[in-house]
């Protein structure tokens, strides 16, 4: 029986005509009728170059297109990446609910200068959830500064 099978894997071999390998274009004799590779290692090349096209993709960030490198790509450029001391489970959780303190720091350091983008990334929240802190922060303050021009003019 053995022989048998030995005798039919050689005549499929003798049948099978020359084919084209996929990946480095050489001719070869197939072993089997679906091989398309010449060698394991032209098998292996093909599989890695393609896992690798990927042509665009969106930051995770910005949603900018850009230009990967690999498939694991996810963001346009460095400011737009997580520090690597942010948990990823915070990740989806930028629009948490933010205490006083929070309010209070987002409004005074933004009257110091800092950007909303940079205040975002600093608290690690979206630049919506410091919009909502500032404007939150500028209703506690109109008061105040409403008595306080009263005083003045009184």
């Amino acid at each position: 029986m053995y022989g048998f099978l030995m005798e039919k894997q050689r005549f499929m071999r003798e049948a099978l005509p020359e084919i084209v390998c996929e990946h480095c274009k050489e001719r070869f004799v197939p072993k089997t009728l679906n091989q398309k590779y010449c060698t394991h290692t032209c098998q292996q090349a093909a599989a890695r170059a393609k896992r690798k096209r990927v042509a665009t993709a969106f930051c995770k960030t910005c949603g900018k297109a850009f230009a990967p490198i690999n498939a694991n790509h996810l963001y346009c450029c460095e400011d737009c990446r997580p520090s690597k001391h942010v948990s990823q489970r915070m990740e989806h959780n930028l629009n948490r609910p933010f205490t006083q303190d929070t309010v209070f720091l987002v409004c005074k350091w933004y009257r110091e200068g800092m950007s909303v983008k940079q205040l975002a990334k600093l608290l690690y929240r979206s630049q919506e959830s410091i919009q909502k802190a500032l404007a939150i922060g500028n209703m506690a303050t109109q008061p105040e500064n409403a008595r306080a021009e009263g005083r003045k003019a009184g």
